[in-house]
């Protein structure tokens, strides 16, 4: 944990120290939702920051945070079963922007996504033979895997941003490796 704190740290410090001459700073919070098969959809927040100098090129940085908890249970004559399975995703990119005009850039962004899962589980007997023998378990694992991002921002108006993305990574969870899929939806401000 240690070592992404620093991460962040050190990309917060560059962010905040480039010089505020003739640029154009950019931020927008927003809504980011992702689809994982087989478990409940996460969703979280997302901030990205942009800075565009006297170029069409440009430079935007985003994180997030998501969450889910899927619970299943079932329940039969001999055995009851229950499992609950939380995940944690954090993830940062940063890449180029191109501004077409004075209302529409797109940008491609790579980086990692950071996933913690912990996974519950509760096995109770109720059959005659097997009965009162309860079995439980619990895992926690953690992944960091490549994560890579297109998106566009559009400017309705000079100070206002709206942002749209799509982020395709592919997390392993529970020892399977599953994809994910998000769409972000956003809001900011330019200054």
């Amino acid at each position: 944990m240690k070592k992404y704190f620093v991460l962040l740290m050190l990309m917060t410090g560059i962010l905040i120290s480039m010089p505020a001459t003739a640029g154009r700073h950019s931020f927008t919070l927003g809504y980011t939702g992702a689809q994982v098969a087989d478990l409940n959809n996460l969703k979280g927040v997302n901030l990205k920051y942009r800075y565009e100098w006297n170029s069409p090129l440009s430079v935007i940085a985003s994180a997030s945070y998501l969450k889910s908890t899927t619970y299943y249970e079932h329940n039969s004559l001999n055995q009851s079963y229950a499992r609950e399975t939380r995940i944690r995703e954090y993830s940062l990119l940063v890449g180029p922007a191109w501004r077409f005009n004075e209302f529409f850039s797109i940008y491609a962004q790579a980086g990692a996504t950071f996933n913690k899962t912990t996974v519950n589980w509760a096995n109770v007997f109720i059959a005659p033979v097997n009965r009162g023998m309860n079995y439980m378990f619990h895992k926690t694992s953690r992944s960091t895997v490549p994560m890579i991002s297109l998106g566009t921002q559009i400017n309705p108006l000079s100070p206002i941003v709206l942002d749209l993305s799509y982020d395709v990574a592919r997390p392993k969870i529970s020892g399977e490796t599953k994809t994910f899929s998000s769409v972000n939806l956003g809001a900011g401000i330019a200054f």
